[in-house]
């Protein structure tokens, strides 16, 4: 594999990587979401309303009950709307450090990844090189000469 090829397959398991976690981050947004959670908190009080004073949930006595009761209990509503709020935003910034990190972890893959190539490309033998500095593996010499230049006898 070319180094073109490992910096590619790098690219492309970092774009999955991303992928996965924009995938996760939407469906837990989509499961912490205030607006799904307080229309159905609300459909519920409408009905147990309804229930209790024993109207229909879409009559006019029933969401009369209801905005007799929601001003008479005004502060632990409010209490209520506060903790929720809390509890909306802690989770918010939970998810962002997650993101943070994930997008931190992804990045740190990918470097780790390319810095063990480096090494192992540093690490590899060079190839050998004949006393002309020519890229040809060494061998065995025909003959060697002596220290002083001189020819040496063939081997038998």
């Amino acid at each position: 594999m070319s180094e073109h090829d490992e910096a590619a397959e790098i690219e492309r398991d970092i774009d999955r990587t991303r992928e996965e976690i924009d995938e996760t981050l939407e469906s837990l947004r989509e499961k912490v979401d205030p607006g799904r959670h307080l229309s159905g908190a609300a459909e519920g009080l409408r009905q147990g309303v309804a229930a209790l004073y024993g109207h229909d949930a879409d009559s006019a006595e029933a969401r009369r009950e209801l905005r007799r009761m929601v001003s008479d209990n005004l502060l632990p509503l409010g209490l209520i709307a506060a903790g929720c709020a809390w509890i909306f935003y802690r989770e918010t910034q939970r998810l962002r450090r997650q993101e943070r990190l994930e997008q931190y972890r992804a990045y740190a893959e990918a470097r780790a990844r390319e810095m063990e190539r480096a090494r192992a490309e540093r690490a590899a033998p060079a190839p050998a090189m004949d006393e002309a500095g020519l890229d040809e593996p060494l061998g065995e010499p025909a003959a060697a000469a002596d220290p002083l230049g001189r020819p040496a006898a063939p081997r038998s």
